[in-house]
């Protein structure tokens, strides 16, 4: 059992990752990575594969989920903490293991991005109680 430990010093009790980094979920929304691809001004565009989200969303606005606290999805509660400071991951094509020679997607987003010098982008989530979460389901702030 990993205790949830990231650099902000955030350590929710009770609360453990197996495989993530520091959190057990992240959250992000389609129209944060519609407004990532907008901008770039490369000839293809990204997708959530570089970002590995747990959780996706439809509708609202670019980056809304840095905004988001509380909200549930088929009845389990979750809690936005933190925005996801990113490594360099992102900048890997998850298709060929490739690094971007010009760190993309990293390059784009430190320019609307950047927040007290890192990139963040997408939001670390924990979750209280149990069930299951599908495709489909529904988000419900609050």
């Amino acid at each position: 059992m990993r205790p949830v430990d990231t650099t902000s010093g955030f350590k929710p009790v009770g609360k453990f990752v197996s495989f993530a980094d520091g959190y057990p979920f992240m959250i992000m929304g389609e129209a944060s990575l519609s407004d990532l691809n907008r901008r770039y001004e490369g000839d293809t565009s990204f997708g959530f594969d570089r970002f590995r989200p747990n959780i996706v969303f439809s509708g609202g606005y670019p980056n809304q989920e840095d905004e988001i606290g509380r909200f549930s999805i088929n009845g389990i509660a979750f809690q936005g903490l933190e925005n996801c400071a990113r490594c360099t991951i992102p900048n890997v094509d998850p298709q060929t293991g490739i690094v971007d020679e010009n760190t993309e997607p990293l390059a784009t987003l430190s320019k609307y991005r950047l927040q007290k010098r890192k990139v963040n982008f997408g939001r670390n989530v924990v979750h209280s109680g149990t069930g299951t979460v599908r495709i489909g389901n529904t988000l419900k702030l609050g």
